[in-house]
């Protein structure tokens, strides 16, 4: 049986070009500023994990006692969004956020972690530093878009494009 509550996964803006520019061991004292923030600001009975790269996942069960979801979200970013002090350099970062809801937006962990997915990089295509709820819309989009690009190669595949030119 899966608990109820919500799977809160995000996406550190601008964490790759610090860790292209700075080195890997720079972005390595990211990724633990981050968990500790993240840790410190989660609800004690939340679960805070790196998912990978620069993904983390906080598990808020339902009936958490330290504030709405909406204040939790809200703690996050503003975590996220304090100045990281490194080695030389003071670095800036926001947070993509996708949100997916126990039982509404799924019954499985899987479930949740991949529509908190589908959410996350909604919000980072959209507007990173913002977060944005799963919708079953969200997943016919996508499979929108697989359909047209796997239509696309075979057309091209098959010389079905022709080429017109107007001065």
């Amino acid at each position: 049986r899966n608990a109820a509550g919500a799977m809160i996964l995000l996406d550190l803006d601008g964490f790759i070009k610090v860790n292209d520019s700075a080195g890997h061991a720079v972005g390595d004292l990211l990724l633990r500023a981050t968990a500790k923030r993240l840790t410190e600001v989660a609800p004690p009975e939340a679960t805070v994990s790196r998912w990978g790269g620069d993904e983390f996942a906080v598990f808020v069960p339902e009936g958490s006692r330290t504030g709405s979801l909406a204040e939790i979200i809200g703690r996050i970013r503003e975590a996220c969004a304090e100045p990281f002090l490194l080695p030389r350099r003071k670095v800036f970062l926001t947070a993509s956020i996708g949100i997916a809801r126990s039982p509404d937006h799924g019954s499985s962990a899987a479930e949740l972690m991949a529509h908190a997915d589908l959410a996350m990089y909604r919000a980072k295509a959209e507007q990173p530093g913002t977060e944005r709820f799963f919708s079953a819309g969200m997943k016919e989009e996508v499979q929108r878009e697989i359909d047209l690009e796997a239509e696309l190669r075979r057309a091209f595949a098959n010389a079905e494009f022709e080429l017109h030119y107007q001065p």
